[in-house]
């Protein structure tokens, strides 16, 4: 149910959906990965807005060496699922 993905900038993108969605009632997950991972970072996917004919979503890599901090940034993979139903 995708038709294109939009590369907003760093570690942001917009998911466009063939068919909307009945409402933004629906569920997104999401993963990420980088090529070469660090061995004290991980791959955060947030929401950032929810329409019935898309998703705007943003990626962060968070780093849990000396504290912890989140940056917004590009990975090498990104997967994302919607769970809701179809108008």
């Amino acid at each position: 149910n995708v038709t294109s993905i939009t590369d907003n900038g760093t570690g942001d993108y917009t998911i466009n959906f063939t068919s909307n969605m009945a409402n933004t009632d629906y569920a997104v997950v999401g993963s990420g990965v980088k090529d070469a991972p660090s061995l004290h970072e991980s791959t955060l996917v947030g929401v950032v807005t929810r329409a019935v004919g898309s998703v705007q979503i943003e990626t962060f890599r968070a780093l849990v060496t000396g504290g912890q901090a989140f940056f917004t940034g590009d990975r090498s993979y990104v997967t994302v699922a919607v769970f809701g139903e179809p108008a």
